[in-house]
């Protein structure tokens, strides 16, 4: 039965890392359908600081992100890591929405599940994840948890702050154009 799963968590971890290496010539290409696949992590809105700014034309790039015009008001923006994102202008704000890249989560999910899993494989072949005595399984299982927790509220922490980082230079650079 764990043959079966681990086998299961690899072929997933292979399929995620092939549409990562795609997913990411994609962000780096500015394909826009890559741009609306992945976990969404953060949706934010800023008030625009010169709505009447003159319509971005070109492509730019700032310290923290690197901007790409899509349409007149809309953008398609990468950071310095591995997150990706869209900003529109709506209504005197610009809307913007970050995702984390699919084959990335995909990877690091079934990696950290395949290497939980062979390591219980491995407590349990040498015969010390038992009921009675040993490392009780429910230890096992908590310590995975708290590990898959941590990292992931780290992940996401650094990721928003990253993003929001970006939303802010946008912005700061529609208000740099109304001056000059």
């Amino acid at each position: 039965m764990f043959q079966f799963w681990i086998a299961t968590v690899a072929a997933i971890a292979f399929a995620s890392w092939g549409f990562l290496v795609i997913e990411l010539i994609g962000t780096w290409r500015f394909w826009p359908w890559v741009f609306r696949v992945g976990p969404s992590i953060l949706i934010a809105g800023r008030r625009d600081a010169s709505p009447t700014s003159p319509v971005l034309k070109d492509s730019f790039e700032t310290s923290s992100a690197r901007f790409h015009v899509v349409e007149a008001d809309t953008w398609l923006f990468i950071t310095g890591g591995f997150l990706k994102g869209s900003l529109a202008l709506r209504g005197g704000r610009v809307i913007a929405q970050c995702r984390w890249p699919l084959g990335a989560a995909g990877f690091l999910s079934a990696w950290l599940l395949g290497l939980c899993s062979a390591g219980a494989l491995v407590l349990l072949n040498r015969g010390e994840l038992r009921n009675d005595t040993g490392l009780p399984p429910s230890m096992m299982l908590i310590g995975m948890l708290a590990l898959a927790v941590a990292v992931l509220s780290y992940s996401l922490w650094l990721s928003r702050r990253t993003a929001r980082r970006a939303i802010d230079e946008f912005v700061a650079h529609r208000a740099a154009l109304q001056v000059n």
